[in-house]
């Protein structure tokens, strides 16, 4: 149960998918109402969620600055699925769908493994220690056999960047 009463999550459209779940989840926190694509993924051992920043969330400050409230929205989605919250491994993931920034142009795509403490009844904190920016051409995200998120989006019927 999430003791931050301001956080408010729900997850639509949503579909399963041959690797778990994929949906798009939106939160209300602190800084605004926000979405990203949310994949989960059970094919790898351990239960992997993957938060795709989406250029669509009107969020004045990204999630990718502070997973944790990302990360007890889709818990609270995910719960019942997943025996326990510090099983999970998170990733987090932005690219040419993430910002109209011009960084992106050469498709480049950027991951990277999020350590969340749980205290028992959320993820309450993260530091920079906590993160791991994976290389390019790092082989781990291959493993996870992730759609492009242009198709993943098209599939859950989500029309919301580059005006498609």
């Amino acid at each position: 149960m999430l003791t931050n009463p301001t956080i408010m999550a729900h997850c639509d459209p949503q579909q399963e998918t041959d690797y778990g779940m994929a949906g798009i989840l939106h939160w209300t926190a602190a800084s605004g109402e926000e979405h990203c694509l949310m994949r989960l993924i059970f094919t790898t051992g351990t239960p992997v969620v993957v938060l795709s920043k989406l250029i669509s969330s009107p969020a004045k400050t990204s999630f990718l600055a502070q997973v944790a409230p990302a990360a007890n929205a889709a818990y609270s989605i995910l719960e019942d699925r997943i025996m326990a919250p510090t099983d999970i491994t998170w990733i987090t993931h932005a690219g040419p769908f993430s910002t109209a920034d011009t960084l992106w142009s050469a498709d480049i795509e950027e991951f990277s493994r999020i350590h969340l403490h749980w205290n028992g009844w959320e993820f309450d904190r993260e530091s920079a220690s906590e993160r791991k920016n994976l290389p390019l051409g790092d082989p781990y995200p291959r493993t996870l056999n992730l759609k492009p998120v242009d198709a993943e989006l098209k599939q859950l019927g989500w029309r919301n960047w580059r005006n498609e």
